[in-house]
């Protein structure tokens, strides 16, 4: 969003009242986008969770939809990020580890890219489409 707020300002001619209400606009935009997408995730996670329980135990599947459902919460904390900035909701910052959270979209995002480590470093490779 610093983009949208550097255009708004480079308005050198409008009135600062009259920036406020574009942010605010923008803002409510973000909000209704935020509650919207928050209810496709309601279902995909309601679904995901069904699915999960009807799975027999050990079902190769069953890592495939924790991936699904692990991504649909990922997108709940974008959910509330949006909601932050339409001022819908209150943020709560907090210290993350930032190789927990690279280790948990891992699997995530594993069969989309491979991996090679050289020296210390992680080089990503986009795997092409089938």
């Amino acid at each position: 969003m610093p983009k949208l707020i550097k255009l708004v300002n480079d308005f050198s001619g409008l009135s600062p009242t009259l920036k406020w209400d574009i942010l605010e606009a923008v803002g409510v935009l973000a909000g209704g986008i935020a509650h919207d997408f928050n209810n496709l995730l309601t279902a995909i996670i309601g679904h995901g969770e069904i699915m999960l329980l009807d799975l027999p135990e050990g079902d190769p599947l069953s890592q495939r939809v924790r991936d699904i459902l692990e991504a649909a919460f990922q997108g709940n904390y974008l959910t509330k990020q949006l909601l932050a900035f339409s001022r819908r909701q209150v943020i709560q910052l907090q210290v993350v580890n930032l190789n927990d959270v690279v280790s948990e979209m891992e699997n995530m995002i594993s069969p989309l890219y491979s991996v090679r480590h050289e020296g210390g470093r992680c080089q990503w490779r986009k795997i092409p489409s089938r």
